[in-house]
Parts: structure tokens; sequence; C-alpha cells
């Protein structure tokens, strides 16, 4: 960062609200972006008028926002619990989607250190022109700006374990087998001119302890990672400006006071002498101000962290009040993982803030992943094929629609459908039967007013109307003529073993967007084996949602590795919250644990370490093996030492990788069975000979098609294959079949394909699980696809379809 950045004063830095309707909003409302349940992000959106802020930002944070349409133009402030991967996941994503938009400044607010997440990502995560700032909230009492005041409260744990600390990763150090010297990798340093890359500035100020705003730069706001404060949490209590007061007009009228500059004061509060020296008093001629609304965001990660909450003495003058109701919280939202919610201590906290405080739940007790857009969307292709797109089992709840039909091809009865638009409340697990104070779990786009009114909104509460959307699949024009021809071609058509098979969990490249996640691979070696060929954001949550609550953990014990393919974030984003509902799934189902084994370029060390020292002890979750160390000509002394025990455990006869044209360290891959099957896969790249020379006669060719042929420069300059070029490599390298992906988003639901493509090439969905024997049947689907879709060909300008 450049001196003159530094010396700009907060005032200054900071953008003024595009349209300011009032200093103090009319309209205050909280609405849960993410719930916090298995596989969905835990974050809280609070929309004031022209002011906009979250509350914790997991991982897939920014896709709900795109899908539910939340304006992010305004957000400059995030106020974060704990560094946990659960609250702070989705911070590279969002901060990139509003540095898009043009805001120039996103303040982080929580425990010390979280500006290390952007220290860490300054590799694959370039914020040239949004200034990160990180308050010290420890040693400022709060945020205050024309809208909110917002309190810090900060917990702390009884102790530091020195063997689960977040900085303590030195005993049992990385197993990677490449010596760093040899390599020159550079472990821990961040990359040579990161800062000119990155904009970050701490606030260390010790002093003005009610300036939430002071902010100085330079210090390492994570200390001492034995420090308790270090691992503090940090609960916010949140008030509200008073909503002012007008002038009544009726009332001034009575004064008698003509029309005069005078007035002006009146409205500012201030009283005014008359000339005959009259005192008019404003409280006299103005309506009293509105209340101020008073919210918690609560989160206590953890036991050790109880003690330190209840007996805070900030709450008190919120709790057991009868001096002053106006500071009773009208909810308290609580991140507090479920199990802690039970403790006997947590729920006495609970009940002292009375009976008029609602609570809300956003932690694992809530099921809803929040997203309908690629419900919709499987539910049209179900009725292609039920293995290839089974409907999806994770999350949501189905609304009731009343509509019926005859067949396949849709003989409707009734062209009218009764969605319940107000979902009823969620049930409560019966492990919560004994609660001491009533909650509710929340839901994607629940609301809770806090101001004009005060309650709770559900009426656009995310729920599912499969009949709805079997509907408007079927009443597109010959869509359902074209579904009876593919139904009768594929008929007779032979199914070859179950494995492998492969799941796409992302198809997009990128950035998600609400029916197309970003890259994620998962390959079924055989009934117990799994690997996963790279693992954008939101992966994990794509594959609970596939598998469901019943499946999901076995899915992930038989995970043995995942390869990384190189270090763009849309390609190893969701690596975190895959290793930790891994670690919890082999808790769960009782089984020994082992490392899962990660393939990926060296220089991820840099972000493994530099997570695990500052938030998250994950050392002991993975065993790191250097892609260039599976070269096929690799001359390096340091072959990792358990290789071939790394092949047996995935019944594979080899993995070899190549570098291809894409970035620094990209590397593509082709793994053999040793039943002789073989699977390629490209990542991102150019059309490059080395991967024809891995992949040549694999059985699937697995390659980046991330343009319509069209725009080739374009593809050339994002380095980058277009659908001919893919088509083209699988064909030169003898590919038996070919399924093409890594699509730009541009392509919202379905790619550029043309109906006359070769009958071993394949277009993925999101959500689509092939056998070897199911790819000819997709080529069979394009005629009936193009008609289920035709308002997206439309809307792309597609007119022509050319080979």
């Amino acid at each position: 960062m450049d001196s003159k950045s530094a010396q700009i004063p907060a005032r200054e830095v900071s953008r003024r609200p595009k349209s300011k309707k009032s200093s103090n909003p009319g309209m205050i409302y909280l609405e849960v972006l993410g719930t916090g349940a298995y596989g969905s992000p835990a974050s809280l959106y609070i929309f004031a008028d022209e002011m906009r802020y979250i509350f914790n930002c997991g991982e897939g944070s920014q896709r709900l926002a795109n899908e539910h349409k939340l304006k992010l133009g305004r957000l400059e402030n995030v106020f974060v619990t704990s560094k946990q991967w659960d609250k702070i996941g989705g911070l590279p994503g969002m901060a990139l989607t509003i540095q898009g938009i043009g805001v120039p400044v996103l303040t982080l607010h929580g425990p010390p250190g979280l500006e290390h997440m952007f220290i860490a990502t300054s590799r694959f995560i370039v914020l040239k022109n949004l200034h990160i700032r990180a308050a010290d909230c420890l040693n400022n009492q709060f945020y205050e700006d024309h809208v909110m005041k917002i309190e810090y409260v900060p917990i702390h744990p009884n102790s530091v374990d020195s063997n689960e600390s977040p900085g303590n990763g030195s005993s049992d150090g990385d197993s990677i087998e490449l010596d760093p010297e040899d390599l020159n990798i550079d472990y821990y340093k961040p990359m040579k001119g990161f800062k000119r890359q990155l904009d970050i500035t701490v606030d260390s100020s010790k002093k003005n302890k009610g300036d939430g705003n002071a902010f100085m730069q330079g210090q390492d706001a994570a200390g001492n990672p034995f420090d308790p404060s270090v691992k503090s949490a940090m609960c916010y209590i949140c008030r509200a400006k008073p909503k002012e007061g007008k002038l009544l007009v009726t009332k001034w009228v009575e004064t008698g006071i003509a029309p005069c500059p005078s007035l002006g004061k009146l409205k500012d509060r201030r009283d005014i002498t008359l000339k005959n020296e009259n005192v008019v008093l404003a409280k006299d001629v103005r309506s009293a101000d509105g209340v101020s609304p008073v919210f918690v965001v609560a989160d206590c990660p953890s036991e050790d962290y109880i003690d330190d909450l209840v007996s805070n003495p900030t709450w008190s003058k919120h709790q057991n009040l009868t001096e002053d109701p106006d500071l009773t919280p009208s909810i308290v939202v609580h991140f507090t993982p479920d199990k802690i919610v039970l403790d006997p201590r947590y729920q006495e906290w609970m009940q002292k803030f009375g009976p008029k405080t609602k609570h809300m739940l956003l932690n694992s007790a809530c099921t809803s992943l929040g997203s309908e857009a690629v419900h919709r969307l499987q539910q049209k292709l179900n009725l292609f094929d039920e293995y290839m797109f089974p409907l999806l089992t994770g999350g949501e709840r189905s609304r009731s629609c009343l509509l019926e039909y005859d067949d396949i091809i849709g003989i409707w009865k009734r062209n009218v459908i009764k969605p319940i638009t107000h979902l009823s409340e969620p049930a409560l697990p019966p492990r919560f039967k004994d609660l001491k104070v009533p909650v509710i779990l929340g839901e994607p786009r629940m609301k809770f007013f806090a101001r004009p009114a005060v309650g709770f909104e559900t009426s656009e509460v995310v729920g599912l109307c499969p009949d709805e959307y079997l509907k408007e699949a079927m009443l597109m024009e010959n869509f359902p003529e074209e579904l009876a021809r593919f139904k009768e071609k594929v008929g007779s058509m032979d199914k070859s073993s179950e494995y492998p098979n492969i799941l796409f969990s992302g198809t997009g490249s990128s950035i998600p967007n609400k029916a197309r996640n970003v890259s994620g691979i998962l390959l079924t070696i055989s009934e117990n084996t799994r690997m996963i060929f790279d693992c954008g954001e939101g992966t994990f949550g794509q594959l609970y949602r596939f598998y469901g609550p019943s499946e999901i953990n076995r899915v992930l014990t038989e995970l043995k590795a995942v390869y990384i393919s190189h270090l763009h974030a849309d390609h190893h984003l969701g690596l975190y919250s895959l290793l930790i509902a891994r670690a919890s799934a082999f808790e769960n189902l009782n089984i020994p644990f082992s490392p899962l084994v990660i393939f990926a370029p060296h220089q991820i060390l840099f972000w493994l370490r530099t997570y695990h020292h500052n938030f998250q002890s994950i050392r002991k979750l993975y065993d790191l093996v250097a892609n260039v160390s599976l070269v096929s000509d690799y001359k390096g002394p340091f072959i990792h030492k358990r290789k071939q025990d790394i092949l047996d455990s995935l019944e594979l006869e080899y993995i070899v990788t190549c570098t291809v044209r894409h970035c620094l360290n990209a590397f593509g891959v082709a793994v053999k069975h040793k039943s002789g099957w073989k699977v390629c896969y490209s990542g991102d790249t150019q059309p490059c000979v080395p991967f024809i020379k891995i992949g040549s006669d694999s059985d699937v060719c697995i390659h980046e098609a991330t343009f319509e042929d069209e725009l080739v420069q374009e593809a050339r300059h994002k380095q980058h294959s277009t659908v001919s070029e893919a088509i083209e490599i699988g064909r030169r390298m003898k590919a038996k079949n070919t399924i093409l992906t890594h699509f730009s988003q541009r392509y919202a639901r379905v790619p550029v394909f043309s109906e006359r493509l070769e009958p071993n090439v394949a277009v993925a969905f999101d959500n689509m699980r092939v056998r070897i024997s199911d790819i000819p049947k997709i080529p069979l689907m394009y005629p009936a696809l193009r008609a289920l879709f035709q308002k997206d060909f439309e809307g792309m300008g597609i007119r022509n379809w050319r080979n």
C-alpha cells in the first residue's frame, strides 16, 4: 500500500450513501441470507434504508445474495462473530462482488486477525480497487454511523490449549515430501509485491475507545496465537438511531409564528425565543422521536466461552429490565452451535432477556440451504433421466401446489397453480423440546422487522413447488414432443457398470450463479472409493444437496483424495468446508480418521498454513502431494514416500499430471484404474499437447469449454478453450468420450451447443451424474433441451447453429 492511501482519513475514504433519504431510516429489517444449516453459510443481512450490513459471511453467501437479489452496492461493513470457516468462508467472494459493484472500502469487524484472510488469499484474490480495513474491536467499544450504533461484546475462552491453538502447527509439520529449498518454495511469506495488489489497514488505536472508526496502519492484529484474546469471539448489541419526530403543522400554526428561518431550529429540536420574548419549546410543536430498536447478534462457539459470555456485565442493561424497557432487545439472533444453545447456562442467559424478546437460531439446527433455483432446474432435467438427474434431497422444504397431469408428455388437467406463499414455521428438532425459551429456526429470506412495525415476515421464505416447475417445462413449445422422442430413442440403450461414475457439482467458471456453481467433479471409483477434481466454493453444499443427510457422511468417509488443478479461487476455495465436514463425518460414523490426500500446486501451502495459523486448526486433516511430483518426466529427488500407498488406496494404477497453458502452476491430470479404465481432466487451459499426451486413449476426457466458438479471441486472452477446441482435443487424444464443462457464466443455465455434436461428446450440467454408458444419451437430449431452454437461447442471441 502506498503512503498516500495510508494517510487518507477514514471519513474521506468511506463512501457516502448514493441517496440519503433520511439520517434516521424509517425501515429496518433483518433478513436471513444463510441459515447455517449443514452445507449452508451462516449469514444475516441488515437492511436500513440507504445502508446495508452483513453479520457473518460463510462460504456460499455470495451465491445466495445473487439468487435472492440482495443489494450489496451499499455494503461497507461486515461483522464477524468467530474466525471459523462457516462464518468467514464467503468473505473473498463477497469482496470480489462488491469491488465489481464499485464499493471502495470494506471494513471487517470482529475478532483480531480477520485481515489475514485477505493476506492469505492475495495470491488468487486480486483486490486492486477495494480497500480492506480491520477494526480493532477489543480496544474500541463500538462502531457508529448515521444509522446504527453497534456495540462490540468480545468473549474469551476459559483457556487456550496449546495443542489445538490455530497458531500451533510446528509439532507435526507439513508432510509434503518436496524439499522447499530445491523447489524454491516460500512457505509462509506473502508473495512478492502483494502489498501493491492489496490495500489493508488495521485499526490498532488504543485511544478514543468510543471511536470505532479510528484506523491506523502497520500492527499485526493477530498477535500472539496463544493469547486468549486472539481466540476471542464477538457478540454485537445493535441499536438504530431514533426516528426523528416531525414538525406538527397544527401545533406550529397555534403559536402564530410566521414561516421563517426559526422553523428550522424547531425541526432540529432547538427552542426559539420570539421578538416578544415568548419562548416556543421544540417539544411542544414536534412529535416525539421514535423508539430506537435494539437487537443482539450472539455467538458462543464452544463450551469454553460460556462462562465469559454469561458473566459479561455488558448484558446487564439489556436483561431483567425494569427501568428502561426501550433497551429490551426485540430479537436475539443466535449463531451459537445448537449443542451450546442447549447448555443450561446458555438457556439461563437467554431467559434473562425477558418474554418480549424473540430468539432466532442460525446454526445446524436449521435445515434449508436457501436455493430454489437449483431444484427448479433439476426437477426439469429429471424428466430426461432419473439416474443422471436425480431429485435433490438436501435442504429446502416443499410448498403445497395443486396441479395434476396424466403422463410424461404433459396433458394437463388444470392450468391453475395455488402455491402456498406462507410456509408454516419449521418444527424444532426433538432435542429442543425442553428449551426454556421459545426459539424460531431461521429460514432463507425470513425477515424480522425492527421498524416501523416489529415482527416476523415470512411471505418470501424460500420453498419449493415442484409441480410449478414441471408445468413451466411442459408448457414450453415442442418440449413434450421432443422429450417423448428422446425417451423412445434411449429406451433400449445398454447400461455399463456402475463404476466409474462422475458427478458434476459445479460446471461454471469464475463466480457461481444461482443455477451453476463453480468447478467441482466427484469421481466415484468404486463402491467405497472416491476422489474430487477441483473444489470450488460451495462444492460441499452441492454434495450435501445431492446426497442428503442420510448419505453424505458415508460419501465423505469414502472420499480419499482431492485434486486441485491450479490456484484460482473458483477451483479450490471450497476445500476448507470439505475438510471440516469430512472430519466430522468420521466422528459421526465412529470410524477411525484418515487424512484427505490433497494433490495440488505446492504454492497452496501458503494458503493452508496461513489459515491454520490464524483461523482454524486444520493441519491434521490433510496430507499434501505436490502436482509437480506427478509429472511423468519429473527429475526431482523428492517424490512422496507414500505415493504407492496413496495409489493403492485409490485403486489406481497411476495418476499423472502435466503443466497446461493457463496460468503459472496450472496442471492437467489423468488417472488410470487397475481394471483398465482411464479418465483425464484438463483443469483450465488453452489447447495444449502435453494434456493430449497424458490423456491418450482415455475412456472419458473432461475438458473445459469456457467460450463458444465465436469468442475465440476472448478465449485466447483469458487462456481458455472454446467448445470446438475442447472437442478437437478429445478427438486428438482418441478419447472414447468427451464431456465439456467450465462454461462462462454468461450462459446462465445452459451453454451454447450444437445438435450435431458427435455422439460421444456431452455437455455437463450441475448435479449431473453419468456412467460411461450414459454419455451417448446426452447428445440425444439436445433437441429437447433446446426446446426446454429456448428463452435462454433467445436471450443469448443464438439463432443459427453451426458445428
